[in-house]
């Protein structure tokens, strides 16, 4: 049985003139991705051309950003295919990373059935920074699944170098974390820790 995974893709652009190609490149596969998977799966490359524009095609769900469609520079793509695919559908993406290097491309991928989901934040063809959730407790409920982007999102927006955030975002979710078990640990009954939880206090943040 097979079942269908969801992706969901973020595209940080530099100008409304590059989102417009990667929206485009999105949808066009690489000769050089055709090539390879009919020599992998042994059928001609017509054949396969033919299957995986099928195949692959991200539909615009939306802009990101409060600012005029016509100088929107970011955008929202989802598409979905059998888990069989998922292998073509990653290598995809990566390829159009790779023809613009300079864009940052957040990837979150969803199996419901297998209660699977993952983020990667992809640069230049390459994976920059991944983080996976296998442990889901409800069908699709994120369980442990870290929200990385929220570091290239604020780097982004402030126009800042790709990665300068990350260190200080993860040192703050740590101390975020062991602020929360430090509190948990300190309560002496159950009694006490139920009652917390129900009554959970908001915790002040550190501004740099």
């Amino acid at each position: 049985m097979s079942n269908t995974v969801h992706y969901e893709l973020d595209v940080l652009a530099r100008n409304p003139t590059e989102i417009n190609r990667i929206a485009a490149t999105l949808n066009h596969i690489s000769a050089q991705l055709i090539h390879s998977v009919a020599e992998r799966f042994g059928q001609t490359v017509s054949e396969i051309a033919e299957a995986l524009n099928d195949l692959v095609w991200f539909e615009v769900v939306c802009n990101l950003g409060d600012v005029d469609a016509s100088l929107n520079k970011a955008r929202r793509f989802r598409t979905a295919s059998k888990d069989r695919h998922r292998s073509i559908i990653e290598a995809h993406v990566l390829d159009v990373s790779k023809a613009f290097p300079m864009t940052v491309f957040l990837l979150t991928f969803r199996d419901t059935q297998y209660r699977d989901s993952e983020k990667w934040v992809v640069r230049a063809g390459k994976i920059a920074q991944g983080t996976q959730d296998y442990c889901q407790r409800g069908q699709g409920v994120n369980w442990a699944l870290l929200d990385i982007f929220v570091p290239f999102l604020a780097e982004y927006d402030e126009e800042l170098g790709f990665g300068s955030l990350w260190n200080d975002w993860l040192e703050d979710v740590i101390t975020a974390a062991m602020d929360l078990k430090g509190t948990l640990d300190s309560l002496e009954t159950e009694d006490e820790r139920m009652s917390w939880r129900g009554n959970i206090p908001v915790r002040s943040v550190r501004i740099k």
